[in-house]
């Protein structure tokens, strides 16, 4: 094999990779509306997420206890209109909508509605939960050692202190 020159691969315009890259430009042109949904491309994007905009065929049936559903058709990004049943699930949007009501959806890579992506308050809740119960555990089992240790450490130094005293007791407490 020839050691060949490190090659940079080109980045097409529109991939994820392209938007990660071109991310700090756009949003010092676009502004702070224009960053929110260009945000929320690169999270669907690591996601392999695709935004749709789907129509209510019939109005969401809400049962008790239960997640509404409702029939609905969406199209693709290649344009092939698609329908199914959404549930609150996949559209939280869809409690009690009445038919023709359009709702955002969020589809896999097969077209498929799935549940939306999270949130950027809800990412940052998620962190920080896992931040301290992280550090929560940790404490918790630093403390558990630290208390089997003493446990043990104590007992060896009262066997120690008694074999001692054995020694000793009788010449102290001899009786006269």
């Amino acid at each position: 094999m020839k050691d060949e020159p490190t090659r940079y691969q080109p980045v097409m315009p529109g991939s994820p990779d392209h938007a990660d890259r071109s991310m700090p430009a756009e949003v010092s042109v676009g502004g702070a509306a224009g960053a929110d949904t260009r945000r929320e491309r690169l999270r669907a994007a690591a996601a392999h997420l695709r935004p749709a905009v789907a129509v209510l065929s019939q109005p969401a049936s809400v049962a008790r206890g239960q997640a509404a559903a409702a029939q609905a058709r969406w199209r693709l990004p290649n344009g092939t209109e698609r329908s199914g049943a959404l549930t609150t699930v996949t559209v939280p949007a869809i409690s009690y909508a009445p038919a023709g009501t359009s709702v955002r959806v969020w589809l896999d890579r097969f077209g498929e509605p799935v549940a939306p992506p999270p949130s950027p308050g809800d990412m940052i809740f998620n962190a920080l939960f896992a931040g301290i119960t992280a550090t929560a555990c940790s404490a918790v089992a630093l403390i558990l050692c630290y208390l089997l240790c003493r446990m043990v450490l104590d007992r060896h130094r009262l066997a120690r202190w008694e074999s001692a005293w054995a020694a000793v007791g009788p010449r102290w407490t001899s009786r006269r």
